[in-house]
């Protein structure tokens, strides 16, 4: 339920706020909130709408591959904005880096 999903929401925000953890998002409040609206992390709104974007490419039979390569483009896109080459280039190395999800971090950029 909504009530259930917000409340969980609490819980988390709070946990977050508190120890950095479970994944380093950035925590996230909407312009218009007020004290009863929950923060949210970028990837908790981020999330669904990427989830309908791999379904409607489903839809269309946009093979997976075609997908993620255009979500880097975008990705990057947005990243030129306000983001150095250099600072980009070093993300996407990092990023590369960690591929193996059994890997263990020993730094997480920030």
């Amino acid at each position: 339920s909504h009530r259930q999903t917000r409340s969980s929401q609490v819980k988390n925000a709070t946990v977050m706020l508190k120890t950095g953890e479970p994944n380093r998002d950035i925590m996230a409040v909407p312009s218009d909130h007020n004290e009863t609206c929950a923060m949210t992390t970028a990837r908790d709104i981020i999330t669904p709408h990427i989830e309908a974007i791999r379904e409607e490419a489903r839809g269309f039979q946009i093979p997976d591959d075609v997908l993620g390569r255009v979500l880097v483009e975008q990705a990057i896109r947005i990243w030129r904005e306000s983001r150095s080459l250099d600072d980009i280039r070093e993300e996407l190395e990092s990023t590369t880096e960690h591929l193996d999800p059994d890997e263990d971090f020993t730094f997480m950029r920030p």
